[in-house]
């Protein structure tokens, strides 16, 4: 089963490239699976003694184990050869999408236990390139071919159509795109070129778009949308109405005093323009828009005169599209322009013909805020090209090597632009290490020093402002960009779950004293465990009932949760929606969050986990949300008397996952939020299910309730 609506972008990694009809992807998603299986795939087949007579197992179409290049996979049979050194067996990888041929003796009849897990590759093909499957292509031809992707061979999928039969299997077509960001000139934005592999292949083996296009079969599926509607992800997206007195958002302040942020620009008067580190996805989402909106528009004639400080949008170097603002002309025939990319920070001479006054992105905030290094001045009267060079050059985010954030602190107590900060940039030489960079510009002989601004400069930075100003943190309450782009297109998601309601035993009519059926979830210390209802409950049928609703919401959810906007602005307490690999999405809670990472707890399992791929954390759909937790927290009633809690805790592991018998709870007492106290028993003899380490003296019953 294929994981992704017709429309959305699919981060995926290239595993084979043999021709642009037969390419097999992952997804990143599936990459922690995968390689949970190769463990398990090793760990039992280096213990398998070898198959004496496995003649049986290479028959055409068999699933069998297969060792190539030292490792083990689930593989295909594909065909099977004599000759002179024996038999070799050509198998096709299930999970690598690739042929590989071995010798007969490294085939072995596959367990049963992995044949549970999905495949973890699915085949596609470039949209549009099919006629080259009818050529046989050389090898040098392929390694030409695959050379075109990036050495990473991480790629945004980009589905063009639903799956067709090609060679006995279900192919996806497809275009698999990516982005290069470089620095081109330290003054200027970043340049992001965006490429496409089957242009690119198109244009390398002499194809041109429009005879693509004639290949493509035209019967797609009614479900799907129209081919326009494929390739334009924001064709909803309509621009502001009346624009005539419109002004981007002023950028809201960020919620901490220390936070992590992109350095984009540096003006000539020192002041160093950031994007936050957690807006990222915003700012990804605007340029993308953007260049979909005016890609292939004309230049507006007659053109309407520009009035000083008017919003628009502008094309840059690049041939990428960026929010601008616009002041001044700068010849007498009204030509050129002087604009600044007001989610940068930079000013920059653009021509009449690549500015468009149509507005898009209108509920999205300013992304750039204007900061200055506290307590730091130049000798002179202003920076000296040098000295800006050099703070360029260490603040910008993307360099050749990798890209780095900055860490920054604000200093003092203004709230006002530019922010008095303190930045810290990263050790290029020294992973890890970071660097102030007030510290290093002291380093540069006769170029800073400390105390006030000169007169020329603060004149110099008033002749830059371009009349942004911020609001406090927390000022806008929507976040997502999805939503601000079109928020009458989600009403469901406008409306964010606040909190997952616990368990009401009231409710159930479950009292104290009572014994209730449970299994086992999860274990967080010797003394507390995590417990779910058992699935049939004859003596409670309220909570048979809400089980049974859990289970039928959540395989609801499932598709709705692939196509709910990711939440780009997490938040501790926030209810969301997180994919556990292969295994589907589950309802959790956020307990922190970090620049890279979000620790979530799942409310149904009492699993704490950390999730550093912000694309699988999704808004909850609301009627999943409002279901009470299904995670029972049962305080034992019992006291630590092994003074090693870490050893006492794995006893207690040992003893409850390997327990065979049926487990009840019983009740002693109830808590706020749905916690219990009291025992696991046995339901027939009522003994406790840690009762050998009771014997064996290492707990104890808690006196209180003895």
């Amino acid at each position: 089963m294929l994981p992704m609506s017709p429309a959305s972008p699919l981060p995926v990694k290239v595993l084979s490239f043999t021709s642009p009809a037969c390419i097999s992807v992952r997804p990143l998603q599936w990459e922690k699976g995968a390689h949970e299986l190769q463990v398990r795939l090793y760990c039992h087949y280096n213990e398998t003694e070898p198959v004496d007579n496995n003649n049986n197992l290479v028959s055409t179409g068999t699933v069998c184990a297969a060792k190539c290049d030292n490792r083990w996979y689930r593989a295909v049979v594909v065909e099977c050869l004599m000759g002179t050194e024996g038999i070799t067996v050509t198998v096709r990888l299930v999970d690598q999408g690739r042929i590989a041929t071995t010798d007969i003796e490294n085939i072995l009849p596959l367990d049963p236990q992995f044949l549970c897990s999905p495949t973890f590759s699915f085949f596609c093909h470039l949209h549009g390139l099919q006629p080259m499957a009818r050529k046989e292509l050389q090898e040098d031809l392929v390694v030409e071919m695959t050379g075109l992707l990036p050495p990473s061979h991480v790629v945004t999928l980009l589905r063009r159509g639903p799956p067709v039969e090609s060679s006995g299997q279900q192919s996806l077509p497809v275009d698999l795109t990516w982005e290069v960001v470089t620095m081109p000139d330290p003054f200027q934005p970043n340049l992001v070129k965006e490429f496409s592999l089957t242009e690119l292949c198109a244009e390398k083996f002499g194809l041109t778009t429009g005879s693509m296009e004639d290949t493509v079969t035209e019967d797609l599926s009614d479900e799907l949308d129209s081919a326009e509607a494929d390739t334009h992800e924001f064709s909803h997206v309509e621009p502001l109405k009346c624009s005539e007195n419109f002004h981007w958002l002023d950028p809201e302040l960020p919620p901490t005093t220390r936070f992590a942020a992109r350095g984009t620009f540096v003006d000539e008067s020192g002041q160093v323009y950031i994007q936050l580190h957690a807006q990222r996805h915003t700012v990804r989402v605007i340029r993308k828009l953007l260049n979909e909106k005016f890609s292939s528009s004309e230049p507006e004639l007659p053109a309407i005169k520009l009035s000083h400080m008017q919003e628009c949008c502008v094309r840059w170097r690049d041939g990428n599209w960026y929010r601008a603002r616009f002041v001044k002309y700068l010849d007498t025939e009204e030509q050129e322009c002087l604009v600044v990319l007001v989610d940068y920070g930079n000013m920059f001479r653009v021509k009449e013909e690549d500015i468009r006054r149509t507005i898009y992105c209108e509920h999205i905030p300013i992304q750039s805020l204007a900061t200055v290094l506290a307590g730091v001045r130049p000798v002179g009267d202003t920076w000296s090209p040098a000295c800006l060079d050099f703070m360029q050059e260490k603040i910008n985010y993307a360099k050749e090597e990798r890209n780095y954030k900055l860490v920054v602190k604000m200093e003092g107590k203004s709230l006002s632009q530019p922010l008095h900060v303190s930045i810290s940039i990263s050790d290029e030489s020294k992973l890890g290490v970071k660097l102030d960079l007030a510290q290093l510009l002291a380093m540069l002989p006769g170029e800073v020093t400390t105390g006030t601004l000169p007169g020329p400069l603060r004149k110099l930075r008033k002749s830059l402002y371009w009349g942004v100003k911020e609001k406090p943190a927390g000022h806008y309450k929507a976040k997502n960009p999805y939503l601000l782009l079109c928020p009458q297109r989600y009403p469901v998601q406008q409306e964010q779950i606040s909190v997952i309601p616990n368990m009401d035993w009231h409710q159930v009519w479950l009292m104290e004293g009572q014994r209730l059926q449970v299994r086992l979830v999860d274990i967080e210390s010797y003394n507390c465990v995590y417990l779910q209802p058992a699935a049939s409950q004859p003596q409670c049928e309220d909570l048979a009932r809400l089980t049974a609703k859990h289970t039928q919401l959540a395989a609801l959810a499932q598709a709705q949760c692939e196509v709910n906007p990711p939440v780009f602005q997490p938040r501790p307490g926030l209810p969301v929606a997180v994919r556990w690999g292969v295994e589907g999405w589950f309802r959790a809670v956020i307990l922190e969050c970090t620049d890279t990472a979000v620790f979530v707890k799942y409310v149904d399992y009492g699993t704490s986990d950390w999730v550093e791929d912000s694309m699988m954390i999704k808004e909850m759909p609301a009627e999943w949300g409002a279901l009470a937790a299904l995670a029972i927290p049962l305080q034992l009633s019992v006291e630590a008397v092994e003074t090693d809690l870490d050893i006492l805790t794995s006893l207690m592991m040992e003893c409850l996952w390997t327990c065979e018998e049926d487990m009840w709870v019983r009740f002693d007492r109830m808590e706020e939020g749905g916690r219990l106290q009291g025992h696991l028993v046995n339901q027939v003899t009522g003994d406790l299910l840690y009762k050998g380490l009771l014997r064996e003296g290492v707990i104890e019953i808690k006196k209180s309730l003895e």
